[in-house]
């Protein structure tokens, strides 16, 4: 899996949403981002005003998808 920034998160949900309403795939294929799923994903969770961030990590720097209870 993939970790994506923030900043290339808002970064597609822009080109989406602002520029000249480009289609998910070609945001897709411009950042390249693997899953187009993804894109309309954040999209999605930006016009429902909820909260884009950072891709969390572990301690040792792995990405996790999941929380964590400890």
């Amino acid at each position: 899996m993939r970790k994506y920034s923030l900043e290339l998160k808002m970064e597609a949900v822009r080109l989406v949403n602002e520029e000249q309403r480009r289609s998910i795939r070609e945001v897709t294929k411009q950042l390249g981002v693997r899953n187009k799923s993804q894109v309309q994903t954040w999209a999605t969770k930006f016009r429902t005003d909820e909260i884009l961030e950072p891709t969390p990590q572990d301690e040792d720097g792995r990405k996790r998808s999941f929380p964590v209870w400890k």
